[in-house]
C-alpha cells in the first residue's frame, strides 16, 4: 500500500512542475508577442539569452531535469534520442505529462 502510494505520488506532476510549465508556456507567449511588435529594435543582451532559452527545448528539458530530478530520465526511458526534443517543441510537454 505504501509503495503504491509513493508510485503514485512520484508518477503526478506537482504543483511546482505545473506551475513550471505554465511558466514556460506564458513566457513563449510573451516571446512571440514581443517579437512581432519589436521586429526592428534592437534587442539586449538579456532578451537575447532569454529568447535563445526559450526556444532550445534541450535548454528546458535540461532545467526541468534539474529541477525535478525524478522525473531525469523520462525522455531517455521513452525512447527519445538525445537531440530529438530541440526538433519537436511539442515533446518537452509530452515528457512533462
Amino acid at each position: 500500500m505504501l509503495q503504491a502510494a509513493r508510485a503514485s505520488s512520484y508518477s503526478r506532476k506537482s504543483e511546482l512542475e505545473e506551475f513550471f510549465l505554465k511558466c514556460i508556456d506564458e513566457a513563449r507567449k510573451e516571446l512571440m508577442r514581443r517579437r512581432h511588435l519589436t521586429m526592428h529594435k534592437e534587442k539586449s543582451e538579456r532578451d537575447r539569452v532569454f529568447e535563445a532559452m526559450l526556444t532550445n527545448e534541450d535548454v528546458l528539458v535540461c532545467l526541468y531535469e534539474k529541477l525535478f530530478p525524478h522525473r531525469t530520465g523520462i525522455a531517455r526511458s521513452l525512447g527519445v534520442p538525445p537531440g530529438a526534443v530541440s526538433e519537436d517543441p511539442s515533446l518537452l510537454a509530452q515528457l512533462a505529462a
